[in-house]
């Protein structure tokens, strides 16, 4: 499973992410951030765009990454559909494939990530979860 929505402030998206490597996670949780944001299986990947975030710890590393996707869409006038993330330290560098951001696909407006419920657990062993809720 790479995410799943959970009941949440009644205002608000929350979801769990859920990854091997932190790197999978980091995509996943992004998918779910795109699947709030448009129909994200509409959206082709026909071009991509390159990213790179730094954070103090992996849970910063996380939600700054999230936030970036977020203004990623309004930057690039784009939806995203697939995410290829690399993660060292408290380093990342992505690439975000999807196409232009069409009013067919839009779901909802996505205002940021939030501070309330957001946690980042796990190892390589055992794999990641992280719970969010995103700001709608």
């Amino acid at each position: 499973m790479k995410f799943k929505f959970v009941k949440g402030p009644t205002s608000d998206v929350k979801f769990e992410a859920y990854g091997r490597t932190p790197g999978e996670l980091f995509e996943n949780a992004a998918l779910a951030v795109s699947s709030v944001m448009c129909e994200a299986k509409k959206v082709k990947a026909a071009r991509s765009v390159a990213s790179e975030v730094e954070g103090k710890d992996m849970k910063d590393l996380l939600f700054d990454w999230l936030q970036q996707v977020i203004a990623l869409v309004d930057v690039e006038g784009m939806f995203f559909s697939k995410f290829k993330v690399a993660v060292k330290g408290n380093k990342l560098k992505a690439e975000c494939y999807g196409d232009d951001a069409k009013p067919e696909n839009s779901l909802t407006v996505v205002k940021s990530v939030t501070y309330h419920d957001f946690s980042l657990e796990g190892d390589d062993k055992s794999g990641y979860k992280a719970t969010i809720v995103l700001d709608i």
